[in-house]
């Protein structure tokens, strides 16, 4: 899996005309973890919420999740409202796909017969 990020700027409003960072994220999978993604049926899992700044709160909260479809798919872009928001969301993404990585290798071989005590 390798992970790619773009960062850029967009200038927003009329009068104050601020600029805003976008990142634009893209991930390249192998033919393995392509395979165990369709396999598992990991597309439909929420990577991430990742609300932009400019989110109007009259839609639906889930067109700003982030799902493994969509990086499989292509990229995904997301308007941050200052350098620090991006540079969370870039930290966030690779920790929620370190985390999936560990579920597809997991999840690629059976499960174990385990007893736990609580």
């Amino acid at each position: 899996m390798r992970v790619n990020f773009t960062h850029s700027e967009v200038t927003k409003g009329i009068l104050r005309k601020t600029a805003h960072p976008v990142v634009i994220v893209s991930v390249t999978f192998s033919e393995e973890e392509r395979a165990l993604i369709e396999r598992e049926k990991y597309g439909g899992y929420v990577l991430l919420e990742c609300v932009p700044y400019n989110a109007r709160a009259d839609r639906d909260e889930r067109i700003y999740y982030l799902y493994v479809r969509n990086l499989l798919n292509g990229s995904y872009e997301f308007m941050a409202e200052n350098n620090v928001d991006a540079k969370n969301f870039e930290e966030a993404v690779v920790d929620k796909l370190k985390l999936l990585k560990v579920h597809l290798e997991e999840g690629s071989s059976a499960a174990t017969s385990k007893t736990v005590e609580i």
